[in-house]
C-alpha cells in the first residue's frame, strides 16, 4: 500500500477522541486504503486487530446488514465481546438507510472509535448534523496527487525524472488502481470507463430516481466540455434548446447537483462578486467546474479536452 501522510496526518490526533471521522471520496480513490492504513498505524502504537470491526457495504456477505436495525444489533453485540475500546470501520456507509441514529446510539452508549466512509458529498445529511453537532469531522479523499503517483512509481521501479512522471499524470490520472498496478492502456481504459458508468448509474439516477438518463448525459457532456468555464443554468437550457430539447432551468440544476454530491464534478465558488451582485448566483446561478475528483484525464476517453483543461483540473 502506498502510505497517504496528509490524511493520516489529519486524523492522527482524532484517533480515541469522541468525534466521528468520515471520509469522503469518489468511488475507487482510495477511501477502503486508508482505512486499512489506519488500522495499520493502531497496530504500530498498541491496538489490537481483535479490537477492530469491519463492514463494507458493497461487500454482498454483509448485504443483510444493510438494514439498519439488523447493522446496530450485529455491531452491539461485536463490541460488547471486545475487551476495552473496540474500533468501527464502516466502508460505503450510504448503503444503509438511516445510518445516522445508529451511528449516533453507538457513539453514545459504547466505548468505541468510529471511522466511516462514503461517496457521496453529502453523506452527512442534516439529520446526521443535528445528532452528531460539534461530533464528527469530515475528511474529503482524493485520488493520488502528483507527489503520491511518484512515490507510487518508484515503488514499481519505474525511474522516469519528473517531466516524464508529470507526462504520465496528465495523461493517466490518479487513481489508485491505475497508478499501482502494472496494467496496459487498454485495461486502464476499462477500468475508467467502468467506474464512470458505475458511478452515473449507481451514485447519480438510481440515488436520485432519474428517468430521463438521455438529458442527464447531455448535461454531462456540456459542462466537460465548458471545464473552466463560467456558465449557468440558462446556458444549458439555451444549449438544449438548440438540440431540439425544451428543459427548466430547475430541471438542469438538479442534475447539476446530483453529479456534484457524487464527486463526479467539482464546483468552484466564484470570488469575484461582490455587494449586490453576490445575489446574481441565485438567479439564475453560475458554475464553474474546474476539476473532477479523478482529474480530466481520467475520463479523456469519453470526452475529448484541451490540454488546457487537463491542466487547469490538476492543479
Amino acid at each position: 500500500m502506498i502510505n497517504r501522510p496528509l490524511y493520516l496526518k489529519q486524523i492522527q490526533p482524532l484517533i480515541d477522541k469522541d468525534i466521528v471521522k468520515v471520509l469522503v471520496g469518489f468511488r475507487r480513490s482510495g477511501k477502503s486504503i486508508l482505512l486499512a492504513l489506519i488500522k495499520e498505524y493502531l497496530v504500530r502504537h498498541g491496538r489490537d486487530p481483535a479490537q477492530f470491526i469491519t463492514i463494507n457495504f458493497e461487500d454482498f456477505a454483509y448485504y443483510a446488514y444493510r438494514d439498519v436495525k439488523t447493522m446496530h444489533n450485529y455491531l452491539k453485540e461485536k463490541i460488547q465481546n471486545i475487551s476495552g475500546k473496540a474500533y468501527l470501520f464502516l466502508d460505503e456507509i450510504q448503503e444503509v438507510t438511516g445510518f445516522e441514529q445508529a451511528i449516533n446510539s453507538l457513539r453514545v452508549s459504547e466505548n468505541i472509535d468510529i471511522y466511516i466512509t462514503g461517496s457521496n458529498a453529502n453523506l452527512l445529511s442534516s439529520e446526521l448534523s443535528t445528532y452528531l453537532a460539534g461530533r464528527y469531522v469530515q475528511i474529503f479523499v482524493y485520488p493520488f496527487s502528483f507527489q503520491e503517483y511518484v512515490v507510487a512509481k518508484k515503488a514499481l521501479k519505474q525511474e522516469l525524472s519528473n517531466s516524464e512522471y508529470f507526462q504520465n499524470y496528465l495523461r493517466e490520472g490518479g487513481m489508485p488502481f491505475i497508478v499501482t498496478e502494472d496494467v496496459p492502456s487498454y485495461t486502464q481504459e476499462s477500468y475508467l470507463k467502468d467506474i464512470y458508468h458505475s458511478v452515473v448509474l449507481k451514485d447519480v439516477i438510481a440515488r436520485n430516481s432519474l428517468r430521463d438518463i438521455e438529458l442527464l448525459e447531455r448535461t454531462i457532456q456540456y459542462v466537460f466540455s465548458n471545464v473552466g468555464q463560467i456558465f449557468s443554468a440558462n446556458s444549458i437550457s439555451k444549449y438544449l434548446k438548440s438540440q431540439n430539447r425544451i428543459v427548466k432551468g430547475d430541471t438542469l440544476l438538479n442534475h447539476l447537483k446530483y453529479c456534484t454530491d457524487a464527486l463526479l464534478l467539482y464546483p468552484l465558488k466564484r470570488n469575484d462578486l461582490k455587494g449586490k451582485r453576490i445575489f446574481q448566483i441565485l438567479s439564475p446561478p453560475s458554475w464553474n467546474f474546474v476539476s473532477t475528483e479523478t482529474s480530466l484525464s481520467s475520463f479523456n476517453f469519453i470526452f475529448v479536452f484541451k490540454l488546457s483543461q487537463i491542466l487547469q483540473s490538476t492543479l
